[in-house]
C-alpha cells in the first residue's frame, strides 16, 4: 500500500508516479515544483490539505495532460474523517468519469484504510477561471446561483420519471406547503380532481414549508381556470415551465 503524506515533505516525483500510475498509467512525471500549499485552518474550510504543484512529464507521456495540478491530502490521523477520505477517493476515481457535471478532472487517488490516510491528484480548476472565495471574502448570491444550477442539473438528470409524453401541455410549478395537517389533501382537492398530476416531487427541510415541484397536464383553454384553482389554494407557488433544467432534461 502506498504511503500518503500529511506534508508537502513527502510530495516527491516517486509519490506523483505512483498516484498516476492507477488512473494515468501513461503519464509519467519527471520533475514536481511544490507552488502553493494551504492546511486545514488557513482561512478556508476544507477536512484536507491542498497543495499546488507544477509537474514536467517524460517525453513519452501523452501530450493533453495538465502542467498545473492540486493534490489533496489528509490533515492528520483521523478516524473521524476516514469515510469521507474514502468516499472521495471512490467518487473521483469510479463515479465522476460517468457524470457530465462541472467537477475537477482526476488523474489520480487511493485510500489508505489502515493509516485512513490519502492522497489525491485533481485537475487545478483555476487554469479554467474558477475562483475559490475563503471565509474572509464575501460570497455574493451572483456567485453561488452557478453553483446551485449544476446541483440542480444533476438532481433533475436523474429525478424519477424522465421525459413526458405530454409534455406539450405540461406545466410545471414550484410550491411552498405548509406543515401542518390537511395541506396535501388540500392541495388535491383544488387540484388534482381537476388536473392531471404528471409529477409530484416532495421535500422535506424540517421547517415551516415543504417545497414541491409538481407537473400537471394543462390544456391551454383550461389556463384561466387553472389560475382560479391556483389562486384558491392559498399556496405560495412559481411556475418553472420555462426553466432550464426541465426544458432540457424532462421535455
Amino acid at each position: 500500500m502506498l504511503k500518503h503524506p500529511t506534508s508537502t515533505d513527502g510530495i516527491t516525483v516517486d509519490y506523483i508516479n505512483a498516484l498516476l500510475a492507477g488512473t494515468m498509467p501513461d503519464a509519467v512525471v519527471e520533475a514536481v515544483e511544490i507552488t502553493d500549499a494551504k492546511t486545514y485552518g488557513e482561512q478556508m474550510v476544507s477536512t484536507a490539505g491542498r497543495v499546488l504543484i507544477t509537474v514536467r512529464y517524460a517525453p513519452q507521456s501523452r501530450q493533453d495532460l495538465p502542467t498545473r495540478l492540486v493534490v489533496k491530502l489528509t490533515r492528520a490521523v483521523d478516524a473521524i474523517m476516514a469515510p469521507f477520505y474514502a468516499n472521495e477517493v471512490a467518487f473521483y476515481r469510479r463515479v465522476r468519469p460517468e457524470l457530465e457535471l462541472e467537477a475537477p478532472r482526476c488523474f489520480g487517488g487511493e485510500f489508505d484504510p489502515e493509516t485512513t490516510h490519502f492522497g489525491l491528484i485533481l485537475e487545478d480548476l483555476s487554469e479554467r477561471g474558477a475562483s475559490f472565495p475563503n471565509t474572509t471574502v464575501r460570497t455574493t448570491p451572483a456567485t453561488v446561483r452557478p453553483l446551485l444550477d449544476e446541483l440542480a442539473k444533476l438532481h433533475v438528470r436523474y429525478m424519477i420519471g424522465g421525459k413526458n409524453a405530454l409534455s406539450a401541455q405540461e406545466r410545471i410549478f414550484r410550491f411552498q406547503f405548509p406543515e401542518y395537517p390537511g395541506a396535501l389533501e388540500k392541495f388535491l382537492d383544488t387540484l388534482g380532481e381537476h388536473w392531471n398530476i404528471t409529477l409530484f416531487h416532495y421535500r422535506n427541510h424540517g421547517a415551516a414549508f415543504g417545497q414541491v415541484l409538481a407537473g400537471f397536464e394543462v390544456a391551454q383553454h383550461q389556463e384561466g381556470e387553472f389560475f382560479a384553482h391556483l389562486a384558491a389554494l392559498g399556496y405560495e407557488w412559481q411556475e418553472e415551465t420555462d426553466n432550464k433544467a426541465y426544458q432540457t432534461f424532462l421535455t
